[in-house]
This record gives structure tokens, sequence and C-alpha cells, in this order.
């Protein structure tokens, strides 16, 4: 699902961006930039989305053209059929530089690089919020992870208990070699049964804790 970021979050709109970044290209006298990384296709247009796991972009890329800044035609006099297009060698992909010829082709670090890296007051704000409510999700996960050790090293002493050593040690070595094989086999099924125990092991633990 695709959104739009709003300006409180991100401190300047999506016109301003283009305004400069059009700007840029009537300097470098290109008529225009392919803009093949994710996060700043994210961060020019202020969208978000959920294409690629853990990571708030979309599968996209942009070309913006520099013909025009704010409505108006700026430059149009410094820009003709020979002007390059900007692309950035760390980021364009060959499907889309092999569209254009050798001689077509502005060849510079993206534009967008800087400006990106550069955080706004109200980007600094959301960083330091960010960093709190993951400190407290962080810590509240310690502190379920210890209750689970302790009910580990009860389950591991009533094993103990029904076995000996020996017996043990034979059991862990089977373990070791013939889980990974059957987690690779069975990885969706697994997974979905430990998902469902921990949800249940959460719940209890609430009920536990009141």
């Amino acid at each position: 699902m695709e959104g739009l970021s709003p300006v409180e979050f991100d401190g300047r709109s999506v016109t301003e961006k283009l305004k400069e970044f059009r700007e840029n290209l009537l300097h470098e006298k290109a008529r225009g930039i392919i803009i093949a990384a994710l996060d700043e296709v994210a961060w020019l247009y202020n969208i978000r989305g959920d294409d690629v796991h853990y990571s708030p972009v979309v599968h996209s890329y942009a070309i913006l053209k520099g013909s025009a800044v704010n409505g108006s035609s700026h430059g149009e006099n410094n820009m003709n059929e020979n002007s390059k297009v900007w692309i950035d060698s760390n980021s364009c992909c060959l499907a889309l530089y092999s569209k254009l010829g050798e001689d077509q082709v502005l060849m510079l670090q993206s534009p967008i690089a800087i400006p990106k890296a550069v955080k706004s007051p109200t980007e600094l704000d959301g960083l330091r919020k960010a960093h709190i409510r993951d400190g407290a999700a962080v810590v509240q996960y310690l502190a379920w992870l210890d209750n689970q050790a302790i009910v580990g090293l009860w389950a591991t002493a009533v094993i103990g208990g029904w076995y000996n050593f020996l017996t043990v040690i034979y059991i862990g070595f089977v373990c070791a070699h013939t889980l990974p094989v059957l987690y690779e086999k069975y990885e969706d099924q697994v997974d979905d049964f430990l998902y469902s125990c921990l949800v249940l092991l959460r719940d209890q633990y609430k009920k536990l804790d009141q």
C-alpha cells in the first residue's frame, strides 16, 4: 500500500524539492534526470510504501524534466535536443542506461543524495521520537526474553531429570543434524507454528503478569 507522507513529517513539500532539483538540471544543462534509487524517489515525492519488506519504499523510478520550474519555462534557450540526461551510475540500472546513447548521458552523483542526507529540523525531531519509541520496544522485548530464559532453564532442568547426561548429548547431536534439514524443507509451516506458539506464550505471560 502506497501513500503520501505528510509535510509535517518530511519538513519540505514536493513542490519545493522539485523546484530545487529542476534548477540543478538547468545549471548542468541537462534536459532531465533518471532517478532509479527507491529511497530517492520516496524522498523526492514524499511517498511511502511496503513493496520491500521492512523498508518504506515502492518499486519505482522517476524521470524529472528540467524544462519547467513552477510552471514557467526558465532557461529553455540553454537547452536543446543535444542536452544530456543526468544519471547516477551508482543507482541507474543497465535497462534504463541502455536506452540512451553514450553521447546523451551526463554521469554525475545524484543531486538528491546530499539534500536527503542533510536532515531538516522536522526530520531530526522525528528521528528523536522514533528512537524513543524503538528504545521502549527494545526494553519491552528484553523483559519478555528474560522471562523466557527462566522458562527455558526450567524446561532444561526437567528434561535433564528424565535422562542421563549421555542421552541428552545424543539427543542434542541428532537434533543438530536433523532439525535444520526439516526446517529448510517445511520452512513456511514451521514459521507459522512457531509464530502461533509465540502468540500463545505472550498471551499466557500477560495473564500471569496481571
